[in-house]
This record gives structure tokens, C-alpha cells and sequence, in this order.
């Protein structure tokens, strides 16, 4: 099925345009919303818990370059004597916290569930205001914004490729991997992520083109305008969002670096 939305041709669209919500739509769009809940619990997971430190107190927010909360463990360290010439920013020791783990991989999880549902009420929703009242009735395209999910998988794929991060982290820390190691990683997956953002807009530019002549105008005003606003506002509240719950869920457990 993702195959068959990525290669929709204009006549394809056009015919998934005129389809209404079904049951096996609305399978689709809830088994890509589930994938891709999952693949943000476990990019939450490749990033909370895991905690880089310096061999300066100074130079950590906490002022300290030992753990003050419970369950850290330390995982990786460089070689002592630290070599002469370090520089006092770069990172030595690697902690990790599994319960800081697993609560973020619970709230990625969760949060990630509630935002997509969201994004997929917004948008349906913003897809029949934009229709003319001639045509809202039909319930155009509501079929295929569920089959539009599919691409969310290069998302859940990049999610996926982000658990490496801490073995990198750790790699660079010990001496075999060089500096650039965990933003090369990062910048990767950024930009596969962007790809499929982008791919999936100019899907939804094409499929708002085949509304009728009299409403087009509007539709696919709203599909330029309208995803790409609803995604940036979401993905704001649910990045600062989870990180406002995770911290104070932190000290009230005193599982705190």
C-alpha cells in the first residue's frame, strides 16, 4: 500500500480523491500512527537517560561530573591519564539511567500516540473546511488523508536508525570514534526525516490539485498552508512538551544527573 501511495500517478490521485473513509482506510492510518508512536518512544529512548560529562565540574550545568540521582550507571570512560592538551569541553565519562530511559520511551510513546490523532482530526478537518459547502457532503479526500500516513515511515525508519546514537556516543567518549561521529549521525537522520516531510507535502499539493475547478483554489491553499503549520506546531508542543513532564517526573523520582 505505501508503494501504491508513493507512486500514485495523477490519475490514481484523482480516483483516491473521490474515495471516502473506510474501514481498511482507517486501518492504514491507524496501524502508520502506531508504527510511528512506537519509532518516537524509541528515538525518546536513544536520547534520554544517556548523559555525556566532562572532567570539569565547571563546566556542567549541574556543576557536578558525578550522578547526585539514583540508578546511573557508568558505561564507557576514556583512557586515564587524560591526554595533555584536552579540551576542557569534551566528554570523558558516559552515564546512562535505565528508569530515565524507559519513562522517556513510555512518554514518547503516549505523547507521540496523542499528537498524531491530533494531526489526523486537524487535518481532516481543515480538508473539509477548505471544499466548498457544494462539496463537503461528498467527504472528498477523507480516504486518502488516511492512506497519506504511509509517509510516516522514513520517519519511523529514522526514529529506528537513532538507537545507534548512544553506541556512537559511547564510541567517541572511549577514543574510536572521532568528534563529528554522533552529528554525523544526527545530521543523516535529520535529513531523511526532511525528505519524507517534503515528499509527503508535495503529495498533498498534487492530490489537492485534482479538487474540482471551483474549490481548487482553496484546497490546495490549505494543503500548501495548512500540514506544514500543523506539523511545526506539533512537533514544538510535543518535543517541549515532553521535556517539561519528563524533568519534573526526574527530580520527583530523584533519578536526576
Amino acid at each position: 500500500m505505501c508503494h501504491w501511495v508513493y507512486f500514485a500517478g495523477s490519475h490514481r490521485l484523482k480516483h483516491l480523491a473521490l474515495m471516502r473513509s473506510s474501514a481498511a482506510s482507517r486501518r492504514f492510518a491507524w496501524l502508520m500512527m502506531t508504527m510511528t508512536a512506537l519509532a518516537l518512544g524509541v528515538f525518546q529512548l536513544s536520547i534520554v537517560g544517556w548523559r555525556g560529562v566532562t572532567s570539569l565540574a565547571a563546566v556542567e550545568e549541574t556543576g557536578s561530573i558525578t550522578p547526585a540521582g539514583q540508578l546511573w550507571r557508568h558505561v564507557a570512560s576514556r583512557a586515564r591519564p587524560l591526554p595533555a592538551g584536552l579540551a576542557p569541553q569534551t566528554a570523558v565519562d558516559f552515564w546512562w539511567n535505565p528508569a530515565q530511559s524507559a519513562t522517556g520511551f513510555v512518554l514518547g510513546l503516549l505523547s507521540g500516540g496523542i499528537s498524531l490523532w491530533f494531526f489526523l482530526w486537524l487535518m481532516r478537518a481543515g480538508l473539509a473546511k477548505s471544499h466548498r459547502l457544494a462539496y463537503r457532503h461528498e467527504l472528498r479526500m477523507s480516504a486518502a488523508i488516511h492512506y497519506s500516513m504511509a509517509w510516516l515511515v522514513p520517519l519511523g525508519v529514522t526514529c529506528a536508525v537513532m538507537l545507534f546514537l548512544p553506541l556512537i556516543q559511547a564510541g567517541y567518549i572511549v577514543g574510536w570514534l572521532g568528534v563529528s561521529a554522533p552529528d554525523v549521525l544526527e545530521i543523516s537522520a535529520s535529513i531523511v526525516a526532511a525528505i519524507g516531510l517534503i515528499l509527503w507535502w508535495f503529495w498533498l499539493l498534487r492530490l489537492g490539485a485534482t479538487a474540482p475547478q471551483d474549490t481548487r483554489q482553496r484546497v490546495v491553499a490549505f494543503m500548501a498552508i495548512g500540514p506544514p503549520a500543523i506539523v511545526t506546531g506539533l512537533a514544538f508542543a510535543w518535543w517541549y512538551g515532553v521535556c517539561g513532564v519528563q524533568n519534573l517526573l526526574f527530580k520527583m523520582m530523584r533519578i536526576d544527573f
